[in-house]
């Protein structure tokens, strides 16, 4: 599993969307069992709340396993059916690659890719760092969902 982390705050956010159509790209695979930064529910929460802030989403579509790129692939004309200018990732950086190869908009990925880990028994992401154990909390001050 690939341990991941926000990358901005909400606002950085919400000033980098504003004024553009944004589609929602997201992973029910690492980035929804890392704190819940990505998949469908956490992606969805997120949607919502930009469209208060003014933000026009025109979807939010998830996968598998946005690292795949048959599974991208399949979902291409979903993501694209609104016309959006821009496709948020709640991804890995496998994810957000392969968005900017499939859609071919521009992409915004507030997530950083830490590299390979577990969840501990308690659901937690661990990072391996050198046979380490390394909790996401001590990674990244913004490791939680941006809402």
């Amino acid at each position: 599993m690939l341990i991941i982390s926000r990358s901005m705050d909400y606002s950085d956010l919400l000033d980098r969307l504003s004024g553009k159509k944004v589609a929602i790209w997201t992973c029910n695979t690492c980035a929804r069992l890392c704190n819940s930064i990505g998949g469908t529910e956490s992606s969805e929460r997120l949607a919502s709340k930009l469209r208060e802030d003014g933000v026009e989403v025109t979807k939010v579509v998830s996968t598998s396993a946005a690292c795949l790129g048959k599974k991208v692939a399949e979902k291409k004309d979903e993501v694209l059916s609104g016309n959006p200018d821009i496709i948020l990732c709640m991804t890995c950086d496998a994810g957000a690659f392969n968005a900017s190869e499939f859609f071919g908009k521009e992409v915004v990925n507030p997530i950083i890719t830490h590299g390979y880990g577990l969840l501990s028994d308690d659901n937690i992401p661990i990072l391996m760092d050198n046979g380490r154990k390394v909790p996401v909390s001590e990674l990244s001050q913004r490791s939680s969902p941006f809402i």
